[in-house]
């Protein structure tokens, strides 16, 4: 594969949207679920993140929580690669 197919993969899989949270918090900076937030927010895929971590991150007062859908080059914590076997 050439530097060009490389970084057109990778281009392409940027772009691919996953279901993520995008989280900011309400003071200049807060940590829940092992992850430090900040007050100008940024996307964690819901794949990355167990189901005590996101009803830990949905149940804080102090963040501002919006899901949607994000284009993996635009998340800060991206989804767990797959297992072998899987997929």
């Amino acid at each position: 594969m050439t530097q060009t197919d490389q970084n057109q993969a990778k281009k392409t899989d940027n772009d691919k949207e996953v279901t993520a949270l995008f989280v900011r918090s309400r003071p200049k900076s807060f940590i829940r679920a092992g992850i430090t937030f900040n007050d100008a927010g940024f996307g964690v895929a819901v794949d990355a993140l167990s189901k005590e971590q996101i009803k830990s991150i949905r149940d804080e007062k102090l963040l501002v929580v919006e899901e949607r859908k994000m284009k993996l080059g635009e998340l800060h914590i991206k989804p767990k690669p797959a297992e072998k076997g899987e997929g």
